[in-house]
């Protein structure tokens, strides 16, 4: 319930922008509006879980990310230094490569 409202309080900071999300199967989940990324861990699996994210007009090699290895049912908020364009969730492998959704991209 701690984590319904910790969300809650999120949405409502943030300005007027559509927010957008992805998951990686049931273990990792990234929303972003704006300038605002969440990493959320919805697994209680030990794994840490990465959020991924691109700005607009900006070519395919630049990617940021930001970890969330706090545990079970948490989340990581980060302000960004411009506006998202397209995020993805994945699971960190330490050895193997990670495992991630698919990117979503929105205008």
């Amino acid at each position: 319930m701690a984590v319904a409202v910790a969300t809650g309080l999120v949405f409502l900071s943030t300005p007027a922008f559509a927010w957008n999300q992805v998951w990686f199967k049931d273990r990792a989940h990234v929303i972003a509006s704006g300038k605002r990324i969440v990493v959320e861990d919805t697994a209680c699996d030990n794994d840490e879980v990465k959020g991924k994210w691109k700005y607009k007009n900006e070519s395919d090699a630049p990617m940021y990310s930001k970890n969330n290895g706090s545990g079970c049912n948490t989340q990581v908020v980060m302000d960004t230094a411009a506006v998202i364009h397209g995020i993805q969730a994945c699971v960190v492998h330490p050895v193997l490569p990670d495992d991630c959704s698919t990117w979503k991209y929105w205008q």
